[in-house]
């Protein structure tokens, strides 16, 4: 007879990449924020050193935001390409989803990337390595996953058509989840390579279009390449 104890145990953790989600869900929310008044004395000497530096700078960072846009999910044990317009965020995340990720949690952030030219809400990605899992059965990972998605708060949750994520099938769940007033879709992807289970997960504005969603996650998803 089987039981629950190990798809229970494994998915938990599927839950715990969705909650990452949530932690840049906020990081990526936008607004006006109360900066300091800048000190009338040094404007000028400011502006001097800017005029002075800017034609020297664009072309550097014209240079890195290119590079950057290339392989800014290159992280721990993973890359992939970016959507235009995106950029690396990892240690920020990190740091935000202390006690959810890293330490004796069995789960490490590998990467995340969110849009910069957001103005309310930044779409954005993260990987994680969940580890060893106690089951590697995608059908058992893919129900369970729903089950723990819904009960986190995801709503009109379903599982979609399988995926492939560098070579290796992976379970596809998407879903509405709601926080601070904002709608933000979740795509996310479970798959177990070399017997460590990773997660994908993708949170996008309910507002952004549907082709736009697509093509951002066709750009990681096709791109992903798992380091062995």
């Amino acid at each position: 007879m089987r039981t629950t104890t190990r798809p229970t145990r494994s998915l938990a953790r599927g839950l715990a990449a969705l909650a990452v989600s949530g932690t840049l869900v906020l990081a990526g929310c936008s607004s006006d924020s109360d900066e300091p008044e800048a000190d009338p004395t040094s404007e000028a000497s400011d502006d001097a050193s800017d005029d002075a530096s800017d034609d020297a700078s664009d072309d550097a960072s014209d240079d890195a935001s290119e590079d950057a846009s290339e392989d800014a999910g290159e992280a721990a044990g993973v890359t992939y390409d970016v959507p235009e317009g995106w950029e690396d965020v990892t240690e920020e995340v990190a740091g935000q989803a202390a006690g959810q990720v890293g330490g004796d949690t069995g789960r490490e952030l590998a990467s995340a990337a969110r849009d910069t030219e957001a103005t309310t809400f930044a779409d954005n990605v993260n990987v994680i390595s969940l580890g060893e899992l106690p089951t590697d059965d995608l059908g058992e990972i893919e129900q369970q996953t729903l089950r723990e998605l819904e009960a986190g708060g995801l709503q009109q949750a379903e599982t979609l058509d399988r995926a492939e994520l560098d070579g290796e099938e992976a379970s596809r769940t998407t879903g509405v989840l709601r926080q601070s007033g904002v709608g933000i879709r979740v795509d996310q992807f479970l798959t177990v390579r070399d017997g460590t289970a990773w997660s994908v997960t993708f949170s996008h504005s309910t507002e952004t279009p549907e082709a736009d969603r697509q093509d951002d996650i066709d750009t990681v998803t096709q791109s992903l390449d798992f380091e062995d």
